[in-house]
């Protein structure tokens, strides 16, 4: 269980603030601990929020995650959600057939068996995961469909 030295039910923010202006000997006469204690008690790692019956790893995996995403349009016009960086951000200029060939000829993946959204999905992981791994031509491909610094200004205005 994780230790909340200030004993406050309150937002971290708060809890920060509040923290900011005691001392180490003032938190540990508030929460009745003493250094012995602190030092023999091994930290306990955070608990994982543990999947429910009936869900699927990836589920837990998002709702983990979810607060992080940014809110984009696919390019079929509806909502999305993604990490915001700059591989996401360019996937979604990529037409769909498009991905799907390309992740083909590289990988020799295929996914038709899937729904379209988890096929781009898979698709952009195999991507990501080139590009993670330093792999330059795939880097090169995808920045390929970077608007040009002129399509930005145009846009722009």
């Amino acid at each position: 269980m994780a230790r909340n030295h200030t004993k406050r039910n309150t937002t971290p923010a708060a809890t920060t603030e509040a923290a900011t202006h005691q001392t180490f000997a003032e938190v540990l006469a508030e929460t009745g601990e003493t250094v012995e204690e602190l030092v023999a008690q091994p930290e306990a790692p955070a608990e994982r929020k543990q999947r429910e019956p009936g869900t699927s790893n990836l589920a837990t995996t998002i709702s983990r995650f979810r607060h992080t995403y940014a809110v984009a349009l696919a390019p079929s016009g509806k909502k999305t959600a993604n990490n915001g960086d700059w591989v996401a951000r360019t996937l979604l200029l990529v037409p769909q057939p498009v991905l799907e060939r390309f992740v083909h000829g590289r990988f020799g993946r295929s996914y038709d068996a899937l729904n379209n959204g988890h096929r781009r999905m898979c698709c952009g992981n195999l991507v990501r995961a080139a590009i993670k791994k330093g792999d330059v031509e795939v880097t090169a491909w995808l920045a390929g469909f970077e608007p040009k610094q002129d399509e930005q200004d145009d846009s722009a205005e």
